[in-house]
């Protein structure tokens, strides 16, 4: 399982509420343990058409509405036995076995609600991922019910992975680390930009992965300070003194990572090396203090101010993230708001410096929160 039941349901009873009812597409991969292939479509309306109900009673059994475009034996093994399966409207010969198919999933859901006299309860809901289409639908199936925002508890539980959550992160970041030196090693002058894409891409897919996101590619110095859109590859060759920023993130099973590296094609200038210097020693020193019970202000006055020390000017809205099902999740290494730190929470931790001048410098690398201290995940090298 890649969440902690009990942590939910005692959240949700925090706020009083009578169940959860999940929407988006991550944390429906994070409470079915089943990554959907219909929700991620767009303008089909694949989005926010499924649905977890986890009950905050224990007694009542968990349920979930997913569509017959999901239907497989990955779903069926979910630990979520109540399934109840709507009508996409794709064409599926022999589909779904289901005594009952739904034509909505909403009607579905108020099946499932209804059985469990939750219907007019206190719902907890994702007003993050609705649209307001949705948000309006749910009022109209359910007049009775008290909808109430739960984006916050949902982001507190993926805050903190499991151990089956964090193999699969341990993973993504070994085949982001692996595609991400096959890159590295590739660069020298000649070479096109649009070759050095499609290294680290071929490299993440035959080690067993997918590309997570497709803007977190390839950065050269003529592209502008932090440009990442690998749709804006202009086929250059590099030349002797260009820089090439690598940040990327290759996924697993739908678990991300997120490594940054700088290569230079012959000798970094001068002023380059000496601020790549600094922001490798800021981040290692932020790395040295991650442990349970680190606050993650603190973390970032720790990085900043000994980059400001060299560069007064410098100013970051955050100095990493948390990665998981989405590369970007809570808690930011920023000044607020303030998180402690405790084990199982899985960190990237960056320091990009950016500038019209030469493009830009980063160093990012996954760290792990453990019982005593902190476990960093990458391994790629880090030497220019």
């Amino acid at each position: 399982m890649f969440f902690d039941l009990q942590q939910l349901r005692s959240l949700s009873e925090s706020l009083d509420l009578d169940a959860i009812v999940a929407t988006s597409e991550e944390n429906f991969h994070l409470l079915t343990g089943f990554q959907s292939n219909v929700m991620g479509l767009r303008g089909g309306g694949g989005r926010a058409t499924c649905f977890v109900v986890i009950p905050t009673d224990e007694s009542i059994e968990p349920a979930l509405v997913a569509s017959d475009g999901d239907e497989c034996p990955q779903l069926r093994g979910s630990w979520i036995k109540d399934q109840r399966i709507f009508a996409s409207g794709m064409y599926i010969e022999n589909g779904s076995e289901r005594e009952r198919l739904y034509a909505d999933p909403l009607k579905a859901l108020t099946d499932v609600l209804s059985e469990r006299r939750l219907d007019n309860g206190r719902l907890g809901v994702e007003m993050g991922s609705l649209s307001v289409t949705s948000y309006g639908d749910l009022k109209k199936f359910f007049p009775e019910a008290e909808l109430v925002d739960c984006t916050e508890i949902l982001k507190r539980i993926r805050s903190i992975k499991t151990k089956e959550a964090i193999d699969l992160v341990i993973e993504a970041t070994r085949i982001t680390d692996r595609a991400t030196e096959a890159f590295l090693e590739s660069v020298k002058a000649g070479i096109g930009d649009r070759e050095l894409k499609e290294i680290f891409v071929q490299t993440v897919s035959k080690e067993g992965g997918d590309i997570y996101h497709p803007a977190h590619l390839v950065v050269h110095t003529r592209y502008g300070p932090v440009l990442h859109r690998v749709s804006q590859l202009i086929n250059f060759r590099l030349r002797e003194g260009d820089i090439v920023r690598i940040d990327a993130g290759a996924a697993y099973e739908g678990w991300t990572s997120d490594i940054c590296r700088v290569a230079a094609v012959g000798r970094m200038p001068e002023r380059c090396r000496k601020i790549y210097e600094v922001l490798c020693a800021a981040q290692e020193k932020v790395i040295d203090n991650i442990k349970p019970g680190a606050e993650t202000s603190e973390l970032f006055r720790i990085g900043e101010s000994l980059v400001k020390e060299k560069y007064p000017a410098y100013v970051r809205y955050m100095l990493g993230h948390s990665i998981g099902l989405e590369i970007h999740e809570e808690p930011l290494i920023a000044p607020s708001p303030r998180h402690q730190l405790k084990p199982g929470m899985v960190l990237a931790i960056e320091l990009p410096f950016y500038s019209q001048a030469f493009g830009g410098l980063n160093i990012e690398d996954v760290v792990l929160v453990t019982e005593d201290g902190h476990r960093v995940l990458s391994a790629c090298p880090r030497n220019v």
